[in-house]
């Protein structure tokens, strides 16, 4: 008969045993070291899993307890979540401070720890925060006053001694032990950077540093981008002109043609595509000249090319309204999202482009927000459309649409696009919402253009 049939066990997929003779004189309590919450591999440097560093058992034993097979499989388990803590140094200081955590939740007791992995310069204690402590509620309840491990979710806050905590995983027992008990466990969030991380651990040198500048006041080097991985070697799309000048039998004739842009040089290669007309060479591979409205001479560039705009091609407004193959539409909606394909009608082309000429796609769209959880802040959003990466600051206190304090840098905008970006719009990141409540002069000119020609 096995004498440990009787005893309660876990799902299989809760690996809370060890085979390890010595598993007794471990402790749970990490020994005191300082390891790097940041690493470095390939002059890449990144944030270490602190739930992978280094590899512990999610349960271990405080002190040694003999004859262990008697005892309850949970007694000595805990449960082991990653969050993370922002907080602001006021009017002068940091606007933002991410401080990322290790919360354990001990079952025996029901007592709680939490420690914050060391960062070099830092400025502040780091270390163990407070170790197997009750917690009381922040609101009481009658029959408890405090937390427990079912007050813990991922994706949502925690409330720890008055100060509000992020839960964005947890590790792979605790999340077979939540969903055995028949509690939903949602997806692992992502922890952001402040702007003393990113520029402390995440700055290249120098030479890269003015390379990269370099480069992005240029815009020369299309193939480094990070967006533009897939970008195929030539975007094939089709345009539509509406000939008012050469007068055959007293009509005005739709003229369509496909227009081949080169990802290499920018250079544009037009064939007219007009019944009777043969397939004609109409512009042969060269780079495209427009003038924006304060008289600068700029050329038409890959990133501003996509169906639903207006595009002079020597004083012939041409509206492009679709594209060609699947390469092309992948990377449209790579980069765009979900684009509108189509034909294109004569009553567009008799309306025109929008009265006042604007470039076609600016570099950056700016906004004011407001944060609900920041109501004495003012903040500016600022959206990349070329890499898609979103920077947030505090909008300067002495000149209006000026950088102050950096709140996020270098966010990846995810499934969002320039369209989502609008007065009135609600913007999601991480745990914090933004509401745009005003656009900057040359933003607002653009997303006029924009809905101008979606209107018509």
């Amino acid at each position: 008969m096995n004498p440990y049939k009787s005893e309660p066990h876990l799902s299989k997929n809760c690996d809370c045993f060890d085979d390890d003779l010595h598993f007794f004189s471990q402790s749970f309590v990490k020994p005191r070291g300082r390891q790097q919450i940041f690493d470095k591999k390939d002059n890449v440097i990144f944030m270490k899993d602190p739930l992978s560093r280094p590899k512990k058992k999610s349960w271990e034993p405080l002190r040694n307890i003999p004859f262990a097979e008697y005892f309850d499989p949970l007694h000595k388990a805990a449960l082991t979540f990653t969050c993370y803590l922002n907080e602001t140094d006021g009017e002068e200081g940091e606007l933002l401070k991410i401080r990322p955590m290790k919360l354990i939740y001990h079952l025996d007791d029901e007592t709680m720890s939490l420690t914050e992995p060391f960062s070099e310069n830092s400025g502040h204690l780091q270390g163990r925060m407070f170790h197997s402590q009750k917690v009381p509620r922040s609101n009481r309840q009658i029959g408890n006053d405090f937390l427990t491990w079912k007050d813990i979710k991922v994706g949502e806050d925690l409330i720890l001694f008055g100060r509000t905590y992020r839960i964005v995983s947890c590790d792979g027992f605790t999340k077979s032990f939540l969903e055995d008990r028949g509690i939903k466990v949602l997806e692992t969030e992502t922890i952001p950077i402040d702007s003393w991380n990113l520029s402390r651990h995440f700055q290249t040198d120098k030479a890269r540093e003015a390379e990269i500048k370099k480069y992005f006041r240029e815009k020369e080097k299309v193939a480094e981008m990070i967006s533009w991985e897939n970008i195929p070697e030539f975007l094939t799309f089709y345009c539509a002109w509406l000939d008012t000048k050469s007068d055959f039998y007293g009509e005005r004739i739709k003229r369509t043609f496909k227009l081949i842009m080169s990802s290499r040089d920018d250079s544009i290669t037009m064939i007219e595509m007009t019944p009777g007309f043969g397939n004609q060479l109409f512009l042969k591979a060269d780079r495209l000249p427009y003038i924006t409205s304060d008289g600068t001479k700029k050329y038409y560039r890959v990133e501003n090319m996509k169906p639903g705009i207006w595009i002079d091609v020597y004083k012939r407004p041409m509206y492009i309204y679709d594209c060609e193959n699947d390469a092309t539409k992948k990377f449209l909606k790579q980069q765009f999202g979900e684009t509108e394909f189509g034909d294109c009608s004569i009553q567009l082309l008799e309306a025109g482009p929008p009265s006042e000429q604007i470039e076609v796609l600016p570099d950056e769209l700016w906004f004011k927000a407001i944060n609900l959880d920041y109501p004495s802040f003012k903040f500016l959003i600022i959206y990349s459309i070329l890499n898609r990466r979103i920077d947030i600051y505090e909008e300067g206190k002495h000149r209006e649409w000026t950088k102050g304090r950096p709140f996020l840098l270098e966010i990846d905008g995810g499934p969002l696009r320039e369209k989502d970006f609008r007065i009135g719009s609600n913007i999601s990141l991480f745990k914090w919402n933004f509401k745009l409540t005003k656009a900057s002069q040359k933003t607002l000119d653009f997303i006029k253009s924009r809905d101008s020609v979606n209107v018509s």
